[in-house]
């Protein structure tokens, strides 16, 4: 485990976060408390992504936005790491199969 804190990985972040990449362990101590840095899968980029997705169809059923065509939403699907998983649009949003 690595530990660092908080004004030494203002100085050198990108080592601290190469390490979290690598597998190993690193924790973050503040005067708020200590935290860990752990890489985000590309699972959860998905799910992020298409949460995200849902709230702006949300909002332009409610009419706050306007209306996108279908091709806009398939360019933002696109752009994720979904080669192994297959989403299916609902009427009522997403489904990862």
């Amino acid at each position: 485990m690595h530990v660092v804190s908080l004004s030494k990985f203002r100085t050198n972040q990108t080592a601290a976060l190469l390490r979290a990449l690598e597998g190993e362990q690193v924790l973050l101590t503040s005067r708020l408390g200590a935290f860990k840095l752990t890489p985000v899968s590309a699972e959860e980029k998905i799910v992020s992504s298409i949460a995200e997705g849902l709230k702006e169809v949300e909002l332009i059923e409610a009419g706050k936005l306007p209306a996108k065509m279908p091709r806009h939403f398939s360019k933002s699907l696109k752009c994720l790491p979904i080669r192994h998983l297959r989403i299916k649009l609902t009427p009522k949003g997403f489904i990862i199969v």
